[in-house]
């Protein structure tokens, strides 16, 4: 692209260039996926879940003793 697009024209040389940067992504993302799904153990989708969860908010307890009132 650097000296203009050649005997093929500029669209087509944006094309081919379009396609093999789709190609590569496509080939790495297939690594990922493969890894990322590759041997999912109850455990560590246990430990996913888990750590997705809601929070739980509870109320702070008094450490003092309630007064008698006398």
């Amino acid at each position: 692209m650097r000296f203009g697009g050649g005997p093929n024209g500029p669209m087509r040389l944006l094309g081919q260039y379009m396609l093999g940067s789709a190609t590569t992504f496509g080939f790495f993302m297939s690594i990922g996926s493969v890894i990322r799904t590759e041997g999912r153990s109850p455990t560590i989708t246990e430990a996913y879940l888990e750590a997705r969860r809601l929070p739980v908010i509870t109320t702070k307890q008094s450490s003092k003793k309630p007064e008698d009132g006398r």
